[in-house]
């Protein structure tokens, strides 16, 4: 048995990870997703033009008419803000005719990598997905570096940690990040109520392998071979697949029927050709964005 050897759920590929709210325009409906439907809305123009209570009446003539259009927009209130969530909930047990549709705008100040490309892994490889996106590869960094700046001159980037109470709040609305940590945020979420959504691009999946050792002077030697065993047997593939990850051996469980198909239906796997790189490159890589990252970007 070899001592170090690529664990199974080791190939993974960046990801850009996104919320599917958008912005509708003055004389659009939303369909529940917030995105525009493109149906005309009729407006009463004495409600357009109210401005106190007096001009509707009654508290209860208000409510009527609220009623009688049955649908609310209101745009970036995230939920742990003020505890607009409860606020939000509340409106709703209250008025349950009306449908509150959020908004968030597209994206300003929300932009961000899952840490600094020279100091974490997701970050570093995130970098070098928008790298290639950008036209550059693993031995032309710069496209990239122009890439992220023009993100920060825009207001849309965000140096923020991120995690799914980020996305929940807002805060980021968009992340460069490992298929398997969006994988567990998209279920996350989900129970929130966030239409949180991940995917790669085939020309720059960028993947990683992740390595697994027995310590020589292991004090339970036969169950340490035995793990290594089991993490090469389906059911662990499988299980890493499941979260999110690319098992090593997708290939010849394909071939072999021992995938498990539920899962391949709507996983996200490596394309072609992936981007990779070496121990060489990765030390070179660092140093780069060392020299360049905070004096470009900043801190």
């Amino acid at each position: 048995m070899n001592n170090l050897r690529k664990i199974a759920a080791g190939s993974l590929a960046a990801v850009l990870a996104f919320s599917m709210a958008a912005c509708g325009s003055s004389n659009a409906s939303s369909d529940g997703t917030g995105e525009s439907t493109g149906k005309a809305v009729t407006v009463n123009e004495k409600s357009a033009k109210a401005t106190s209570l007096a001009d509707f009446g009654t508290m209860e003539d208000l409510e009527k008419a609220a009623k009688e259009e049955g649908a609310l927009n209101v745009i970036a209130l995230p939920h742990d803000w003020s505890n607009y969530g409860e606020v939000i909930e509340g409106f709703k047990k209250k008025y349950p005719e009306i449908k509150v549709t959020e908004l968030n705008p597209k994206f300003a100040g929300t932009v961000a990598l899952n840490g600094k490309p020279a100091e974490a892994g997701a970050a570093f490889n995130g970098y070098l997905m928008a790298n290639q996106l950008a036209g550059g590869d693993i031995n032309n960094l710069q496209p990239g570096l122009d890439f992220f700046k023009k993100l920060k001159e825009a207001g849309n980037l965000t140096t923020v940690d991120v995690t799914n109470g980020t996305i929940d709040s807002g805060q980021t609305g968009v992340v460069f990040d490992w298929t398997y940590n969006q994988a567990s945020y998209k279920k996350e979420l989900k129970d929130k109520g966030v239409n949180w959504r991940y995917k790669t691009f085939p020309k720059a999946q960028v993947v990683s392998y992740y390595n697994q050792a027995i310590n020589k002077d292991a004090p339970h030697p036969a169950a340490a071979r035995l793990w290594e065993e089991y993490l090469y047997t389906a059911d662990a593939q499988n299980l890493w697949f499941k979260g999110g990850a690319n098992p090593v051996l997708l290939d010849s469980m394909k071939e072999d029927g021992t995938v498990d198909q539920a899962t391949l239906k709507d996983a996200i796997t490596v394309e072609g050709e992936p981007v990779s790189y070496t121990n060489d490159d990765s030390t070179r890589i660092t140093e780069w964005l060392q020299n360049n990252w905070d004096k470009t970007i900043g801190n």
